[in-house]
């Protein structure tokens, strides 16, 4: 039945198909995975498994209880911005399908941490862990004050807390990875954090999402700011806007973030002996 559900929705254009599972999912539709336990402690957090569902599915934490029964281990919801944002014009998801690849440029598009938070509350279990991932809106002129808001009205509803600053489909976001923007947006989040939390025990743990298309030293001189600021730990990393020479979709070239099989990157186990 789920093959042939998976078949089904492969046929259909690609931000449908994303929706329609977010609602079966939300709906109980989905198969109930054999409980994987490879037990996992990060910051604190034990983790049934070290499988999870990243950000960007599940954007508005509508479906993360049929995520949880599909067997991951935690589940990151968002990213979701303090003010409800269309996100950029349609089409935007793109598959690649010669390349298992796909390539994306939502632009965090979100219903805004309001609706978000009136779906977490009514969070019926504490099974699994639950990730926030939050991020700034477009048009703010204010983006480390995003964070803090954000911060503040979801924390007590996340087990952690990613702050998100490496999306490519929001102009600028980028730039916020480095030196004093780093920093502000960080300090920003803790602060959020603890207006909502108070008293040290209890506070979900931060991380920080960063790109793979810095180079080697701005990433270790983020990740040192980061860690100067007292965050718990680091996810590596959101999409990319390169592009390996040997895709051969016509659609490669599609303005956005990227994700493809490592075999694109490094060759196939066949070609890495030749070279």
């Amino acid at each position: 039945m789920w093959q042939l559900a998976a078949k089904l929705t492969s046929r259909l254009p690609a931000e449908l198909a994303h929706n329609l599972t977010i609602q079966a999912l939300r709906l109980g539709l989905a198969p109930v995975a054999n409980q994987l336990l490879l037990p996992t402690n990060i910051a604190g957090m034990a983790f049934d498994n070290p499988v999870g569902l990243a950000a960007g599915f599940d954007k508005n934490a509508e479906a993360y209880m049929g995520a949880f029964r599909l067997g991951f281990g935690c589940v990151e919801v968002g990213t979701i911005t303090p003010l409800p944002q269309m996100g950029n014009p349609r089409p935007r998801v793109f598959r690649l399908t010669a390349d298992d690849a796909v390539i994306n440029r939502y632009g965090f598009n979100s219903k805004g941490m309001r609706v978000a938070a009136a779906h977490l509350s009514s969070r019926s279990t504490r099974h699994g862990i639950l990730g926030v991932n939050i991020g700034a809106n477009k048009l703010s002129q204010d983006k480390a004050a995003d964070y803090h808001k954000s911060a503040a009205h979801l924390s007590r509803f996340a087990d952690y807390l990613t702050v998100n600053l490496s999306s490519p489909n929001t102009p600028g976001l980028r730039d916020l990875q480095h030196e004093e923007g780093l920093r502000a947006c960080l300090q920003a989040a803790f602060d959020g954090r603890d207006d909502a939390c108070g008293p040290k025990a209890g506070r979900p743990p931060i991380f920080v999402k960063l790109a793979p298309d810095l180079d080697a030293a701005e990433l270790f001189r983020s990740m040192d700011i980061a860690l100067d600021c007292g965050i718990s730990g680091f996810i590596l990393t959101n999409t990319t806007t390169s592009r390996p020479e040997n895709l051969s979709s016509a659609l490669k070239d599609e303005a956005g973030g990227a994700f493809w099989p490592a075999s694109h990157l490094f060759g196939t186990a066949e070609n890495s002996r030749s070279s």
